[in-house]
């Protein structure tokens, strides 16, 4: 190829070293988000939900996205951490495992496996925050409509994800493959709500600034542009 497009830094490096590829032969444009149309999707209908802190959980049940890392930091919350309920968005080979396994956690806190549903921007909205305990991403799409939707997120540092923080606190961080350090992040989101609200504000920012779906659009037009030369 002419060029590679990456989607991150990190999935550039990811690429060089797997594929043997020159550095000066990737792009990184990362992916962007389309504020307008995930805002609008998310006035659909949502999963029904009660007064318990809820958490949204959107991805295919595969390995690398640490689902059972989830489930069991449920176990390892602190005890004055009040009941909550995590959606479980999404499905894939490991989903009838997972359930198997919560079935067998004595857990106060209730999960709820949704499966693949057709409009997730409306569930992320409708969460008090997302949790993404993935073990790698590239430039997670699901954070950023949660960003662009002003929902907080809880993730682990995986991958292109930690690029999704630049200049000011956008995220509540936990360790990949870490049951015990999730959970301690999502007890800090609990405690301190003014913080999650600031963290909101700085990923609108973020979006707004590096991830609008217009001016990223006009970056790969100039690149093909140049390639069809």
């Amino acid at each position: 190829s002419r060029s590679v497009i990456a989607v991150s830094r990190q999935a550039a490096v990811s690429a060089q070293q797997f594929y043997g590829l020159a550095a000066d032969s990737i792009r990184v444009i990362a992916n962007p988000v389309d504020i307008t149309q995930v805002r609008e999707a998310s006035s659909g209908p949502r999963p029904p939900r009660d007064d318990r802190p809820t958490f949204a959980c959107v991805g295919r049940m595969t390995e690398e996205k640490g689902h059972r890392d989830l489930l069991t930091a449920l176990t390892h919350l602190p005890k004055d951490f009040p009941p909550a309920t995590f959606w479980l968005i999404g499905d894939g080979p490991l989903r009838a495992e997972l359930e198997e396994s919560w079935k067998s956690i004595r857990c106060r806190h209730r999960v709820e496996f949704l499966g693949s549903v057709p409009n997730a921007a409306a569930a992320i909205a409708a969460a008090d925050a997302l949790v993404l305990p993935s073990h790698f991403e590239g430039m997670p799409n699901v954070v950023l409509e949660s960003m662009a939707l002003g929902t907080p997120v809880i993730a682990t540092r995986a991958g292109g994800t930690v690029e999704l923080e630049r200049d000011e606190p956008t995220i509540v961080w936990a360790e990949p493959s870490d049951a015990g350090s999730l959970a301690a992040a999502i007890a800090e989101f609990a405690t301190d709500r003014p913080a999650a609200e600031r963290r909101v504000e700085a990923a609108r920012r973020l979006i707004a600034t590096h991830h609008d779906v217009a001016a990223t659009t006009r970056v790969i037009e100039d690149l093909l542009e140049h390639s069809c030369k």
